[in-house]
């Protein structure tokens, strides 16, 4: 069986980047009747899926509609025609509304998702087959969801029920281990199967940052190794008025050892040009010397502030 992903992105005049008709018409043979209204659809290839993703809804542009709510809502039967008509499989991922956050439902054990929970509008749950609803308990202060100690996975874990089937059952509950890093779900086994131990999974994360914590730690450890680096500068206003000496000297020898008017007048310019670099030379050390200061000032806060959380040894 072939999958193609089909995904939808709406430009700013509420157009789409993907005609979805022609599409449609490349891959199958649209029936019209005599008024020209679209009655059937026969796909060249019957075993292909099509998906129609639109991530998320409520940044679809409404320009064009009295609100966002109309606007949506549009959207939303224009997918029914495509999944009756076309056999597509619409997906519509929407924000919850702020409803769930209520304090009274976190009170009670009832901040697990729920129809009415999606945001903008009711008709997107009406119009579809299946909604899914996903949650995430640490976000609402639960330290216990399904036998599993949230404490461990914190916003690791994360909750998926059924809120609507049309063709199954309806309020079953799966728990998952999610990694954002990568944007993965993983199915976790029942908590009495896990018997207090973390999936694999789960510890292999914990692992990975655990020895990416050590290595930071002995990284900040060292910190004071960088101080003869930030403070490399220190010599550099007597360098400065060494060559500053260096020039008025040669600038001198070079005109009193002219060896006629000519040659001078070429060491006098030459000796003008030397001075002005010189000069332009002791302008820019001097705010380099400046932003030094600066620098070391901020390097050893940043090291006083880091060593009230962490070991940094002296050299």
């Amino acid at each position: 069986m072939k999958l193609e992903l089909l995904s939808l992105t709406e430009n700013e005049d509420g157009s789409a980047d993907l005609d979805v008709m022609g599409y449609a018409e490349s891959r199958g043979e649209i029936i019209r009747n005599e008024d020209g209204l679209i009655i059937n659809y026969i796909p060249k290839n019957p075993g292909l899926i099509t998906l129609i993703v639109i991530d998320h809804i409520g940044l679809i542009n409404y320009n064009n509609h009295k609100d966002l709510k109309e606007a949506i809502d549009k959207v939303s039967r224009t997918l029914v025609f495509f999944r009756n008509m076309f056999n597509y499989s619409p997906v519509v991922i929407s924000q919850i509304n702020r409803g769930s956050e209520n304090m009274e439902r976190r009170e009670n054990d009832n901040w697990m998702p729920m129809l009415s929970d999606i945001k903008n509008t009711g008709n997107i749950a009406e119009d579809a087959n299946t909604v899914i609803g996903i949650a995430s308990p640490f976000y609402y202060g639960v330290d216990k969801c399904l036998g599993y100690d949230i404490t461990k996975y914190k916003n690791r874990y994360r909750l998926a029920k059924i809120c609507k089937n049309r063709d199954g059952d309806v309020n079953k509950i799966a728990s998952f281990l999610f990694i954002g890093e990568i944007g993965g779900y993983y199915q976790l086994p029942k908590a009495e199967e896990l018997q207090g131990n973390k999936p694999e999974e789960l510890a292999k994360i914990d692992k990975y940052y655990f020895n990416q914590k050590q290595q930071y730690i002995e990284a900040i450890s060292r910190y004071n190794e960088y101080r003869s680096v930030v403070h490399r500068s220190k010599a550099l206003p007597e360098i400065v008025s060494e060559i500053k000496r260096m020039v008025e000297f040669a600038s001198k020898n070079m005109v009193e050892e002219s060896g006629d008017w000519f040659e001078g007048v070429s060491h006098r310019r030459n000796s003008k040009r030397l001075k002005e670099s010189v000069t332009e030379f002791q302008k820019i050390s001097e705010k380099i010397v400046k932003l030094q200061r600066n620098l070391e000032s901020i390097y050893e806060n940043i090291g006083k502030q880091l060593g009230s959380f962490y070991e940094i040894k002296n050299r």
